[in-house]
């Protein structure tokens, strides 16, 4: 899926480096984060995702830890 994406080069412009917040949304939450791995792995920057709640956050960390070395994954868990 990674080899997709950084093939097509209509995606590669939504994660080019920008000086702004970036919003993934409209799709589905698999989707947005091969987007924000891509992200991370060009550009070698931290990348924050803020979910509406600790199961949302839980979520995109399983999938992100993985895409992305597991060791550069890091969640912080926070009540409501």
């Amino acid at each position: 899926m990674i080899g997709y994406i950084e093939k097509n080069t209509k995606l590669n412009e939504l994660i080019k480096p920008k000086n702004k917040t970036v919003y993934y949304y409209g799709s589905n939450e698999t989707y947005n984060a091969y987007m924000m791995a891509l992200d991370f792995m060009n550009h070698k920057k931290t990348v924050f995702v803020v979910t509406p709640n600790l199961y949302e956050a839980q979520k995109y960390y399983d999938r992100l830890s993985q895409i992305i070395e597991n060791e550069n994954v890091l969640f912080y868990p926070a009540d409501q």
